[in-house]
C-alpha cells in the first residue's frame, strides 16, 4: 500500500519532466520573446522551468495573499479565484523547481535539435508552431453588409 502511495506521489513529477525542452522545442525557431519563451534557443528549456521555479512561488504568494485580503473585505467571488489561481501558480513553481535539472538534461540531449531549429534548418523545423500560420494569415473575416446564405439539409 506504501508503494503505491508513493508511486502515485511520483507520477506529476515524471510526467512534467522535461516540460520546459517540450515547449522550447514546440515554439518558432525564431521569433519575438518574452521572458524565455516565444523562440525555440539553445538551452531554452531550462531557462523556461529556471524562470518558472524563481517566479512562480513569489507570484503566487502574492497572489494568495492579496486574494485573501479580497475575502476579509468581501469580495468573495474574486478573492476565492485570486486565491486559487494564486495556489496554481505556486504549485507550478514548486513542480518546476523539480523539473528544472530535467530540463537540463533534456536539454542537453536535444542541443543539436535546437541550434539547428534556432537556425531555420529544414529538417528540424516541420513540426512544433513552425508549421501552424502566423495570426496574420487567418482567413478574412467576412464584411457587415454581406449576406451569407444557409442551405437547409
Amino acid at each position: 500500500m506504501r508503494a503505491i502511495c508513493y508511486l502515485l506521489l511520483t507520477i506529476p513529477v515524471f510526467a512534467s519532466s522535461g516540460c520546459g525542452t517540450f515547449h522550447n522545442l514546440k515554439d518558432r525557431p525564431t521569433g519575438p520573446m518574452f521572458c524565455g519563451t516565444g523562440a525555440c534557443y539553445s538551452f531554452g528549456g531550462v531557462t523556461r522551468s529556471g524562470l518558472l521555479a524563481v517566479m512562480g512561488i513569489p507570484s503566487g504568494a502574492v497572489g494568495i495573499v492579496s486574494g485573501n485580503i479580497a475575502i476579509a473585505q468581501g469580495d468573495f467571488g474574486p478573492g476565492f479565484t485570486e486565491v486559487g489561481q494564486g495556489l496554481l501558480l505556486t504549485g507550478a513553481g514548486v513542480i518546476a523547481i523539480v523539473d528544472t535539472p530535467l530540463s537540463l538534461a533534456g536539454d542537453i540531449v536535444t542541443l543539436p535539435i535546437a541550434y539547428a531549429r534556432s537556425k531555420e534548418h529544414r529538417w528540424a523545423t516541420w513540426w512544433g508552431e513552425e508549421s501552424m500560420p502566423w495570426p496574420e494569415s487567418s482567413p478574412p473575416m467576412p464584411e457587415s453588409g454581406a449576406v451569407h446564405e444557409t442551405i437547409d439539409p
